[in-house]
């Protein structure tokens, strides 16, 4: 259950991380910290609300600021000073809140697919139109996204099949590390599943994910390890294979 292979790569490393309070500048929100990624993984970040993950994925998205430490992406060092450059490094990201920060409610799926690289269907000025409809198509049928039609308006859909749309978003840079920050909150059980399809077959592809939930049971289900944070600080690591949730409840509150 859950273990990683033992010749899986490394390809992310973080050293002594030390992450912003977006909310006060200068301030620190997340003291140091360490960890490594290997391709496949499906590395869990647990805590309690405020303990510091979202800050975490938001500043290897280069939305949060860094005040200190080094991360290397594939064994080169890389700054990410904003959101285009983490992107253009290999860096996706799913963002916990679709309807403030992740869909356009107001537009179809198809846009909503391929807002974030409409650039990619532009020649010399104009939209390819077929190209913008084949890829949504693609991305509709690939993860299952309920109704397929494409003009079908994303208010309409269900949550699930909006967080499915959200995710087929982020993968359409074809991340080599996606990062999904509570991708099953407010969907129903058959989506939760579809979900974890879908993370699982990104991780056998190679990709490297990190997710952060709010679930224990979801994290000692689908994660190889789990890093626990309490008020900033990192409390723990524990494999996937012998974590139980007591023990991660408990480094949670501190207690560890």
């Amino acid at each position: 259950k859950n273990v990683l292979p033992k010749d899986a790569k490394i390809i992310f490393s973080a050293r002594n991380l030390v992450v912003e309070n977006p909310r006060k500048p200068g301030e620190i929100m997340v003291s140091e910290f360490s960890f490594d990624l290997h391709a496949g993984e499906i590395l869990g970040l647990g805590g309690l609300v405020g303990s510091g993950r979202t800050e975490i994925l938001r500043a290897l998205y280069g939305d949060n600021r860094v005040l200190a430490g080094k991360l290397e992406l594939q064994g080169s060092e890389i700054a990410l000073k904003d959101i285009p450059a983490a992107i253009q490094s290999g860096i996706g990201y799913v963002t916990e809140d679709r309807k403030l920060e992740g869909l356009f409610f107001n537009l179809e799926i198809k846009s909503n697919s391929t807002a974030s690289i409409l650039d990619n269907f532009k020649k010399m000025g104009l939209l390819n139109k077929q190209k913008e409809k084949e890829v949504a198509s693609e991305i509709t049928e690939s993860l299952a996204v309920k109704p397929q039609d494409i003009y079908e308006m994303i208010s309409n859909l269900s949550g699930g099949n909006q967080q499915k749309v959200l995710i087929g978003k982020g993968l359409l840079a074809k991340p080599i590390i996606f990062m999904l920050d509570e991708p099953t909150k407010g969907v129903d059980i058959a989506s939760k599943a579809e979900i974890y399809r879908i993370i699982s077959d990104l991780a056998k592809q190679g990709v490297g994910i990190i997710l952060v939930s709010s679930e224990f049971p979801e994290l000692l289900a689908i994660s190889h390890r789990i890093l626990v944070f309490s008020g900033g600080t990192m409390r723990g690591e524990i494999t996937g294979d012998i974590a139980k949730e007591q023990e991660l409840m408990m480094m949670a509150i501190g207690r560890s």
